[in-house]
């Protein structure tokens, strides 16, 4: 008997919605009247797929600047981020539809894993018609340590499990991620892990180690999934 497919977990940025640029320019308008400049190339190096208060973190150390409030430029952040998102027509990336209706009409449970705020996720979920597919959204208001930590899967897991009434074992679920940050969390929570290449490739050295690798959600599909939890 074939192992049987038990949860498929998603990032939210840069997996379900094309965002993670404006997650950028949120963090770079903050910290450019602070005097520190944020390139795209150096936010892809290391910080993407950090919650808001890593990113912070790491830039502020990086700078010498480290006596400023994390608190209060999260919430600038925060501010700005749901200004960019008023004014950006994002639909979900392509494949995203397809895949959502395939796990859904096969009863494979559902979840969000994200290293972004609550609020972030819901501007962008909330106007998309699949949203009530998802059985749980873990944010990184959820959990005490985000991403690459696995707390948030492993808690995403857990409610899961209890949502379908039944165990979900890490090792017959896949995490579908576009970031090393997400990518060592999923694997360190023990599940199978697809990356989705996207257009913020890794620091040299900085590769995360996936089970399989895609240029597209339309690429991935549940006998697809199915395949990989089958290959132990």
């Amino acid at each position: 008997m074939q192992p049987v497919l038990e949860a498929v977990i998603l990032d939210f940025d840069g997996v379900l919605f094309d965002t993670e640029r404006l997650h950028w320019q949120a963090f770079a308008r903050v910290l450019s009247p602070l005097g520190i400049e944020l390139g795209w190339r150096e936010y892809c190096a290391g910080l993407i797929g950090l919650d808001d208060r890593g990113v912070f973190a790491q830039v502020l150390g990086r700078k010498g600047a480290g006596s400023l409030r994390l608190e209060d430029l999260v919430g600038r952040k925060e501010r700005v981020f749901g200004e960019l998102a008023a004014s950006a027509p994002l639909g979900p990336l392509p494949g995203a539809d397809e895949l959502v209706e395939e796990c859904a009409a096969r009863d494979i449970p559902l979840g969000i894993c994200s290293g972004a705020s609550r609020q972030d996720i819901m501007r962008f979920l909330s106007r998309w018609d699949k949203a009530d597919r998802f059985r749980v959204v873990v944010s990184a208001d959820d959990v005490a340590k985000s991403k690459p930590h696995p707390e948030s899967y492993l808690t995403a897991l857990e409610m899961l499990a209890r949502d379908a009434g039944r165990s979900i074992r890490p090792y017959r679920a896949v995490a579908i991620e576009d970031t090393a940050a997400g990518t060592r969390a999923a694997r360190r929570a023990g599940l199978r892990v697809i990356l989705l290449r996207g257009g913020c490739r890794p620091a040299e050295g900085d590769e995360p180690a996936c089970d399989l690798s895609v240029a597209s959600l339309r690429q991935v599909n549940c006998t697809m999934l199915g395949r990989l939890i089958s290959a132990g």
